[in-house]
């Protein structure tokens, strides 16, 4: 008899994960091309060493860096593919920095890929652009005060409601509270 060779997809769910967690990032995304294998993977959070530089040059072309995690600069034509990648991996990915440039108003696609970096979590986040912000709101904002440690934005707030006023009175208040108890 001779044994039948076994295959990484013989391996029972529990163990996989337990193998996610060790992978790197090129390897975890090639994996995923295995449905059951990205069906497991999207259930994990993955916490990597490495910084994301987004710079949008203009409507369809953009330039990601990503360094320490083994991605070169790449250029693409088609910022779609960056949407696809940053859609699948936004509420699952912890980055070091995230840096991003546009050179002119984002465009539609372009607010929709910066509003899925934003819920990257990360220590730091940049937002710099030579035309105008994305319109950024107070929900949004809130979240990145949760996933982000420190944030530089080349902003301006033009209108703020009583409502608002009093969402950031109480974000305040609770984190002096909280600040306060972790003290004790």
């Amino acid at each position: 008899n001779f044994a039948k060779s076994k295959s990484l997809l013989d391996l029972p769910n529990e163990i996989l994960l337990k193998i996610f967690k060790y992978l790197d990032l090129r390897s975890a995304l090639r994996l995923r091309l295995n449905k059951r294998l990205d069906e497991l993977q999207s259930n994990l959070h993955y916490r990597l060493n490495c910084d994301i530089d987004l710079n949008f040059l203009k409507d369809d072309l953009a330039i990601l860096t990503i360094a320490k995690c083994g991605v070169t600069e790449r250029t693409y034509n088609d910022i779609s593919i960056l949407e696809a990648g940053f859609k699948r991996l936004s509420h699952k990915v912890g980055v070091n920095r995230i840096w991003i440039t546009a050179a002119q108003d984002p465009n539609e696609q372009q607010n929709r890929i910066l509003a899925q970096l934003l819920t990257f979590k990360a220590e730091e986040l940049t937002l710099y652009t030579f035309g105008n912000l994305p319109l950024i709101t107070l929900p949004p904002l809130l979240a990145l005060a949760d996933n982000i440690s420190e944030i530089d934005l080349d902003a301006v707030c033009n209108a703020l409601t009583a409502e608002d006023l009093c969402t950031i009175h109480e974000v305040c208040v609770n984190y002096l509270l909280y600040r306060n108890h972790r003290n004790i």
